[in-house]
């Protein structure tokens, strides 16, 4: 924030964007009930406030670039159904799960992973993904197809599923996003405006 004042005490006109990996990184690792989190949003509110309180003619926004809900991370090698049907890892994230498939598993994964995970996830083709709007709108950018897989599945409930690391580690996340809850699809928008004095 030192370089920022710096910069915001200039006599010109200007847009600052200023982003913190905080609470995200501590979100995932507690959740968001803790009281850690409570006590790291009071400490940050604090700072915003003393920074609009010695400025004048100024517009602040403050936003997030996702929510963010409680989770129950499962290991993925605790589905062999799935495990097994899956040509290579999962890709792209825990509650929105890029899944390439092996072709004689092709037409009988939606059986073999709604049954797995009734009512959890929403099961996109392909297909039905690069339509449904979730990537945003406009021209879609010529590598997307590679990094979408044969289904997409997104969450709708609590759950995320990853796999153990190379050393058979398993990171427990308790929080997390990209999801379609409430939680993870609302974004707070807060606007601040100091007048000129």
């Amino acid at each position: 924030m030192r370089a920022n004042k710096k910069t915001i005490h200039k006599d010109e006109r200007k847009f600052i964007y200023a982003y913190h990996t905080q609470p995200d990184t501590m979100l995932h690792e507690f959740g968001t009930n803790a009281h850690c989190i409570t006590e790291m949003i009071k400490n940050y509110n604090s700072q915003l406030e003393a920074l609009v309180e010695g400025l004048c003619d100024t517009l602040f926004l403050v936003t997030a670039d996702h929510g963010m809900t409680d989770i129950v991370m499962k290991r993925v090698e605790d589905y062999p159904k799935i495990n097994n049907a899956l040509l290579r890892h999962i890709c792209l994230e825990p509650r929105c799960c890029s899944l390439y498939v092996k072709d004689k598993y092709v037409a009988g994964f939606p059986k073999i992973f709604n049954e797995t995970f009734p009512d959890k996830f929403v099961l996109f083709t392909h297909n039905e993904f690069l339509q449904s709007g979730l990537l945003g709108e406009g021209l879609q950018h010529p590598k997307i197809k590679d990094f979408v897989g044969d289904y997409v599945a997104v969450a709708i409930s609590d759950i995320a599923i990853w796999y153990k690391n190379i050393n058979g580690e398993f990171t427990n996340f308790k929080g997390t996003h990209a999801g379609l809850s409430n939680e993870e699809l609302t974004v707070p928008l807060i606007t601040i405006e100091k007048h000129a004095i």
